[in-house]
């Protein structure tokens, strides 16, 4: 299984190939900071990983995204397919 980065703005397409038996869901981009570049900070989104029966929360470098997991994160619960992520910025001292 792979995901796939589109640059729609050059034609290109870069493969990400996925670690044996990991599915992920829809990817989430999070920006690394305020005034981030298109492609500068991860990506984010839920996997699982099949033959274990366990589910996940990956985490890639969007910038090198091929590169393999930054993090990929063990959760305790499954989280059900078709669930989307959605990243909102708080206010400097909020949260």
């Amino acid at each position: 299984r792979s995901l796939y980065r589109h640059d729609l703005l050059h034609g290109e397409r870069v493969e990400v190939p996925l670690p044996q038996g990991v599915v992920a869901g829809e990817l989430s981009f999070v920006p690394a900071h305020d005034r981030a570049e298109e492609d500068e900070g991860g990506l984010l989104g839920f996997c699982w990983e099949g033959p274990r029966s366990v589910p996940g929360f990956l985490v890639l470098d969007a910038r090198r995204p091929g590169a393999g997991p930054v993090a990929r994160i063990t959760l305790t619960g499954r989280v059900p397919h078709g669930s989307h992520g959605c990243w909102m910025a708080l206010p400097r001292g909020g949260g």
